[in-house]
Order: C-alpha cells, then structure tokens, then sequence
C-alpha cells in the first residue's frame, strides 16, 4: 500500500473516474450518499446539484461532506477527501463551473437563466487520503 503525493493525487483527480461519490448527512444524521458529475478548478473538486435535491438540502442545512474519487479501470487507487461544502454564490462564477464540469461530460453550455436552482459546490478537504494497494 503507497500514500499518493500530491501531484499524484492531483492527476488522479483531473483523469478520475467518471463520477464523484459524494457524501452528506440530513438533520438526524442519516448519511445520504450518492455519484454526481465533477471538475477540477485550481485543484479542488467542483460539482452542482439542485437546490430541492437531498444533497442539496442537506448541504445547506450542514455544508460538511465526503467525496471519493476511483476508477473502474484503476480499482486497486482512490483518493477520498472529507472537509467542508463552500456553496458559491457569484452568477458569472457559477456558469463558468457548471461549463466547467458539463464540458467534461460533453456539453459545455450551462442552462440559461440565472442558475437559481442549481448550487454549485467547491470541497475544501480538511483531510485527504490517497492510496494505491
């Protein structure tokens, strides 16, 4: 087993697998764990979600989260990472992360609109582990 160095954790991340998982809790402490679509933005985890969606709820009411990142075709390499949700607020910022992360999925055009209904979250890790078996 070999701890990852940061630059290896950093290209792990911008190939990654297809999806974050991404973990939050609701106000009685059941964790709610489910795959969203991500990017990397100055080498943190950027994804979005719905504001009525149960992530998104949850996240507003409790902005500490997990994430984990593997790869189907790496099984044995993961990075997981637990830390705080920092929801951004700015409407030009918001659409150049959701571009961001839906240009990675094959559609760089965000929604038009003001993105009211949709919150898009930056990780900030507290705690990082990274590890090749």
């Amino acid at each position: 087993m070999d701890n990852l160095t940061e630059d290896q954790i950093q290209a792990f991340l911008a190939e990654g697998g297809r999806d974050v998982l991404v973990a939050t809790v609701n106000s009685s402490g059941q964790p709610h764990l489910v795959p969203v679509w991500y990017e990397l933005d100055a080498g943190e985890i950027v994804f979005m979600t719905g504001v009525s969606t149960v992530k998104g709820r949850n996240l507003r009411a409790n902005p500490r989260i997990a994430v984990c990142v593997s790869k189907p075709d790496d099984p044995i390499t993961f990075v997981s990472m637990q830390g705080m949700a920092e929801e951004v607020t700015g409407v030009e910022e918001k659409r150049r992360l959701v571009s961001l992360v839906m240009g990675k999925y094959g559609n760089p055009n965000p929604p038009e609109g003001d993105l009211d209904d949709t919150i898009v979250v930056r990780v900030k890790s507290a705690k990082t582990v990274a590890i090749r078996y």
